[in-house]
């Protein structure tokens, strides 16, 4: 019940981090408006960096992936995405990442709200019940198809219900295993390394040995805006999407840039899109270091590159969220009816309970009817057989006192054997022994005194 819980919250939470940027922009509209012309990506530093005095500038994305504007990232104990106005440039507001009801639904999404409660972080925690889920999804397929082939596990479900589980199956286990990527990214990887071969290199991180760090010749650095134009005219079917300048005292540092080059999973997400790195010196724009992608084995690519945009549906652009949301809704659907229905099982189990010891009882009560119904016949037999010894009894008596008699006892009735079963007694037989009648007996002189008193 508690992994149904979980799963419900995670769909449900899943579906409102897909559309977060469209619910933010929806409920704060001011933030991507933006006139005719671009001032420049230079422009929009320079007024974020007067807007923000003292506060370390970072990332900033192109209005290629950002619906048009600039997004400044600024601030590192608290970080926050400025929306510049490319036309003005000016500032159109600020995001607080932490701020609002969708950071509220990510964090709890992500971590359970906590990095570590108790030495037990809650990304471990959403990562162990990934992988109960994915343990459930399996167990599921597993279920339906024992079905298929008739074995019947557990009491069967509404066919609607098996169908949707099995249709949703492919899509949650795609979901789940690249959310347990995310989730535990480190862990993940050795595994995945492990497994595949395929190590732990990054396309984004430099090797050791090769320089990195721009060459200080006493000239002015170039800005944002000339990098850009450099990037265009040596990507010219590239897109542009962050953009890492140097801080303005620091003479030494590259200029970082993720660029879109081929097909690119990522591709249009102003916080994640840029399958290629490349560091450039800040005074010639020259390159230092390209990291491509297809310098790590697939399967590296396959962790790094597309765990995100498979987890979000992004691969596909917005088609693959509206049809990513639509399998969360369905999943919802889906749990709440088996929660339910888990709930409503109880009782139907209580009411079979109750039918059986009914027929339990009854039987009992059957039993009990044999078995006394059994003594009473055994009883009866014994009553036969004890009545059938006194009569042969008594008929041994007649016949000898009518020997002594002198008179012949009428034939013998054969006697009747004993087989367990009712014997019959002809009661109407007429043959009476009279005690009382006086018998003419001759007895001689000598032996009257016998009968005389003393």
């Amino acid at each position: 019940m508690i992994l149904g819980l979980w799963v419900a919250f995670q769909s449900l939470s899943g579906v409102v981090l897909l559309f977060g940027d469209s619910i933010e922009h929806w409920s704060k509209p001011e933030l991507t408006r933006y006139g005719s012309g671009d001032r420049g990506a230079a422009e929009a530093l320079a007024v974020v960096r007067q807007n923000y005095p003292g506060e370390e500038v970072g990332v900033l994305a192109t209005p290629a992936v950002s619906d048009g504007v600039y997004v400044v990232e600024v601030g590192e104990s608290d970080p926050r995405s400025v929306y510049v106005d490319p036309s003005g440039p000016r500032i159109n507001g600020t995001r607080h990442h932490d701020a609002g009801v969708v950071a509220l639904v990510r964090r709890l999404h992500r971590r359970f709200l906590f990095d570590s409660l108790f030495g037990l972080k809650g990304a471990w925690v959403v990562g162990a019940l990934s992988i109960a889920w994915l343990g459930l999804s399996i167990g599921g397929l597993v279920t339906a198809a024992s079905h298929r082939f008739g074995a019947r596990w557990r009491s069967d479900p509404p066919a609607w219900h098996g169908l949707l589980g099995v249709l949703l199956v492919a899509p949650i286990v795609l979901v789940v295993v690249t959310g347990i990527r995310l989730a535990l990214p480190a862990g993940t990887d050795r595994v995945w390394a492990a497994v595949t071969g395929s190590g732990l290199a990054r396309s984004d991180v430099p090797p050791e040995g090769v320089r990195i760090t721009s060459e200080d010749r006493g000239g002015a650095p170039r800005n944002a805006t000339e990098v850009l134009g450099v990037l265009g005219r040596r990507y010219p079917d590239g897109l542009v999407a962050r953009l890492l300048m140097p801080q303005p005292d620091d003479r030494m540092a590259p200029v970082i840039a993720g660029i879109s080059v081929g097909f690119d999973p990522g591709r249009n997400e102003h916080d994640y899109g840029g399958n290629t790195v490349v560091f450039l010196d800040q005074y010639s724009a020259e390159t230092l270091w390209a990291g491509k992608p297809d310098a790590l084995p697939a399967a590296r690519q396959a962790a790094l590159l597309w765990s995100r945009p498979l987890h979000t549906g992004s691969v596909a652009g917005e088609q693959g969220r509206i049809l990513w949301g639509a399998l969360a809704v369905a999943l919802l659907t889906l749990a709440s009816l088996e929660l339910v229905r888990g709930r409503a099982r109880p009782l139907v189990v209580r009411r079979r309970q109750r039918s059986v010891q009914r027929q339990l009882r009854r039987r009992k009560a059957l039993a009990r009817g044999r078995r006394i119904h059994a003594g009473r016949a055994a009883r009866a037999a014994r009553l036969r057989r004890r009545t059938s010894r006194r009569l042969r009894r008594r008929r041994k008596v007649q016949a000898r006192t009518l020997a002594r008699m002198g008179r012949t006892p009428p034939g013998a009735t054969p006697p009747v054997p004993d087989t367990g079963t009712d014997i019959e007694i002809d009661l109407t037989d007429t043959f009476e022994i009279d005690l009382t009648d006086r018998a003419d007996v001759d007895v001689d002189a000598d032996d009257r005194s016998r009968f005389l008193p003393g």
